[in-house]
């Protein structure tokens, strides 16, 4: 699913190389060292949420429509 919907959605993620489902492992290409919370300061703060932000909605809406919990109120969870 993960897969799928972030290639949909052209954000940057991790390709899978490859994958075992039976065992539950995953080979996954690296993004580096630098990690958003490194590179957050007052500097870029601004930029970081706002393509955080940005990378979330693509993502959200190149989703199926049943493949994310529909939210009922502030902490009720339901599949649909």
């Amino acid at each position: 699913m993960f897969r799928s919907s972030s290639r949909r959605s052209g954000i940057n993620s991790p390709e899978i190389i490859s994958e075992n489902a039976a065992e539950g492992f995953l080979i996954l290409s690296d993004f580096g060292d630098t990690t958003y919370l490194k590179a957050l300061n007052t500097n870029t703060a601004d930029r970081l949420f706002d393509e955080a932000t940005d990378a979330l909605v693509k993502w959200q809406l190149a989703s199926k429509p049943t493949a994310l919990p529909r939210v009922h109120g502030k902490n009720s969870f339901e599949r649909a």
